[in-house]
């Protein structure tokens, strides 16, 4: 059966209202990223090898949210628009002709009088997380400069420098790639908190706009909405994958202001005494050996989170494109990592994100470069 055309014009107005402001919400989430998830500062050592990945998601995902920034904005124009010429107002009546380059040519609409009320909900909370040093930051660099001092005597016997493989991996501050976690969790609560807030509403302009226009329209309302939801697990689960590999890099800051300072520190004070002829050279030799058990476990913990680190690229590569990242099985990308990125934060239950993640049609339906119109025949009835 179909839908006969009805319109209260001051329902559009208010919707268009509605769209402009979520727009700029949408806007701030893609503001935020752009800001405060890219790789500024602290990514060198190991950490450098993330410096690209972290950068291009930040990129694509400011990308995908300035398109929902367009479409939002597209929205209020056209609805702004429809409700003046639902009005049956004349053109010259609302048009505005304010560039003038562009001589003769319509520019935008005036904003329609009177539009009925749309609350736009909650804002995001996006308050950026604080830079700083990791508590054991300073330690970390005690032992560098330790392993520093006894560099050629370790390497003679391990035959690689301690400090090549030790000490320069370790440069970085963990905590920024953390903290760029955190700014994709707030970014993903942000999108889907946006998306409630247009789909709280639909349903009220629902009851004032009926005919074929009207379900086009809460058609591709809808799947903005889907979108900016999928926006949601999508962050949380990259936030979580930054979150785990800063705790695996913590792990091995631990272990070396610990277990090897103390092994490093016998080596040194070997050193000490290495003005001793034959028998100061001896003793530096016997402490490389009785330090070497572990200063080979710090040299292996080393390799496996260049190994993790590895993962992680993968993983994060593929999620710049969020389709083939659904498509391609998130949960057996995240397969070998799934373990630590489960524990990085207590309270965070991964699985719920990446059951979410299981259909690409959210995303493979938005209409990206298509704005909405009312059509040649705005009154036509619904089908």
């Amino acid at each position: 059966m179909s839908e006969n055309f009805t319109v209260d014009e001051a329902h559009l107005a208010g919707f268009s209202v509605l769209a402009d402001e979520l727009s700029t919400q949408a806007a701030s989430l893609m503001g935020h990223i752009n800001y405060e998830a890219r790789p500024t500062q602290g990514f060198t050592g190991l950490m450098e090898l993330l410096k690209p990945p972290v950068e291009q998601y930040a990129q694509a995902t400011g990308v995908r949210l300035a398109n929902r920034v367009d479409r939002l904005t597209s929205i209020s124009t056209e609805l702004n628009r429809a409700a003046w010429m639902y009005s049956g107002a004349d053109k010259s009546a609302y048009e505005k002709f304010d560039d003038p380059r562009l001589p003769g040519t319509a520019t935008g609409y005036k904003d329609f009088p009177n539009p009925a009320s749309y609350p736009p909900g909650d804002e995001p909370k996006l308050k950026p997380p604080p830079h700083g040093e990791a508590d054991i930051r300073a330690l970390v660099d005690e032992v560098g400069g330790l392993i520093n001092g006894v560099d050629d005597a370790i390497a003679a016997l391990t035959t690689w420098s301690p400090v090549t493989e030790l000490v320069e991996p370790m440069s970085g501050n963990w905590t920024e790639l953390s903290r760029a976690g955190d700014v994709l969790t707030q970014v993903g609560d942000g999108a889907e908190l946006v998306a409630g807030n247009l789909t709280s509403q639909l349903g009220t302009l629902d009851a004032y706009w009926n005919g074929g226009a009207a379900i086009a329209f809460q058609d591709y309302a809808g799947k903005i909405a889907q979108a900016l939801e999928m926006e949601g697990p999508i962050n949380r689960l990259v936030g979580q994958v930054y979150k785990a590999v800063a705790g695996e890099i913590e792990k091995v800051a631990q272990f070396m202001v610990s277990t090897l300072k103390t092994a490093v520190d016998k080596v040194a004070q070997a050193a000490a005494s290495s003005w001793i002829p034959g028998y100061g050279w001896y003793r530096i030799a016997d402490a490389v050996r009785s330090a070497i058990d572990i200063i080979q476990e710090a040299y292996e913990l080393i390799r496996q989170l260049k190994n993790v680190i590895d993962t992680v690229q993968t993983v994060v590569d593929a999620a710049q494109n969020p389709v083939e990242f659904i498509e391609g099985k998130v949960e057996e990308q995240l397969a070998p990592i799934k373990e630590k990125v489960q524990q990085a934060e207590k309270g965070v239950n991964i699985a719920q994100d990446i059951a979410a993640l299981k259909d690409a049609d959210a995303l493979t339906d938005l209409p990206e470069n298509k704005d909405y119109s009312v059509g040649e025949n705005p009154r036509r009835p619904g089908g």
